[in-house]
C-alpha cells in the first residue's frame, strides 16, 4: 500500500520543496495518486506526547 502525507508538520524553512500552496498540494496529490497511492491524508494529531 502506498500512502502520502504531503507536508505533515513541515514548511518551507524545513525543506524548500515542501508543498505549501494549494496549487503545489494539488499537484503533489495528483502525482501521488498516479504513483498508486490510495489518497492523501491529513494528520489531525500533531506533536503527540502520549
Amino acid at each position: 500500500m502506498i500512502q502520502c502525507a504531503l507536508n505533515g508538520d513541515y514548511d518551507r524553512p524545513d525543506h524548500p520543496e515542501v508543498p505549501v500552496t494549494l496549487d503545489e498540494l494539488v499537484a503533489d496529490a495528483v502525482a501521488c495518486h498516479a504513483a498508486g497511492a490510495l489518497g492523501p491524508f491529513a494528520s489531525a494529531v500533531a506533536n503527540r506526547s502520549d
